[in-house]
């Protein structure tokens, strides 16, 4: 049950981002839960699904809104991701 993994509900946010075609520069995005508004979580999903070809989920609960906070937690997701390809 993906509400079992949320404290509060009214805050959480889902995205599914995948790209429909590998020639599409723009994945698509969805909201699969939480406020449809939030472009924190959609643009982080479709950066994440650009770069690895694959389908991404993204929950981004956090309440600090600084994009250069936003953009420290980008770079360190990409990191994780050049260290462990193998995990995502």
């Amino acid at each position: 049950m993906i509400t079992g993994l949320f404290h509060n509900h009214r805050t959480c946010v889902l995205r599914l981002a995948l790209r429909r075609h590998t020639q599409d520069p723009i994945p698509v995005c969805t909201s699969l839960l939480g406020d449809t508004s939030d472009t924190t979580s959609a643009g982080l999903a479709q950066r994440l699904a650009r770069k690895t070809n694959k389908q991404v989920f993204v929950s981004y609960n956090l309440q600090n809104t600084d994009s250069n906070f936003a953009l420290l937690i980008e770079n360190r997701i990409k990191e994780e991701m050049e260290a462990f390809p193998e995990k995502f």
